[in-house]
């Protein structure tokens, strides 16, 4: 937990970012404007930025968790932030079960960990090379939506996420 947020400038027309939405309904993955803020003493986050997913998960927003993704697409080097919930009272996100390949029948069987709600990919820029929890969130850009697919399956596939899901879901009991 970042214990001394970075204060900034937080006016609302510096704020608002195109951020990727992977619908926990199984609808088309977008992109949708969202509050990209500075984080407070409550938010669950090692970053200096934060989205606000109050809006999203409600009051199940305190389970939230964020992992970080970078890729270089034609040389140009890039990081996303995916925030995503745990909360059984959320629904099973079907657009990620679609990326990777998993039917909502699969994971009630298996009873296997997965995301729930809408799962969001913040586009950020790390201020430093040295300092990658401090931050400047930028636009999304749907032409990297491959990338973030690759991603999802690959660590999905490879039990990372299974594990980091499990992790977290103990911290949330």
């Amino acid at each position: 937990m970042f214990s001394k947020p970075v204060f900034r400038d937080d006016k609302l027309e510096n704020l608002v970012r195109k951020c990727i939405v992977f619908p926990a309904d199984g609808s088309e993955t977008r992109t949708v404007d969202m509050i990209a803020r500075t984080v407070i003493g409550k938010d669950i986050t090692s970053y200096n930025r934060c989205l606000d997913m109050t809006s999203i998960f409600g009051d199940d927003s305190r389970k939230m968790r964020v992992t970080p993704h970078r890729n270089a697409r034609n040389g140009v080097q890039s990081t996303y932030l995916f925030f995503y919930n745990l909360s059984p009272n959320l629904p099973i996100n079907l657009n990620v079960a679609d990326v990777i390949g998993v039917t909502p029948s699969h994971l009630k069987i298996k009873k296997r960990l997965f995301w729930r709600g809408d799962v969001v990919a913040m586009k950020v820029q790390p201020e430093s090379e040295r300092i990658d929890f401090v931050i400047e969130s930028m636009d999304a850009d749907l032409l990297e939506l491959e990338s973030l697919e690759i991603f999802l399956r690959e660590r999905y596939q490879e039990g990372v996420f299974e594990r980091l899901l499990h992790n977290n879901e103990t911290e949330c009991e």
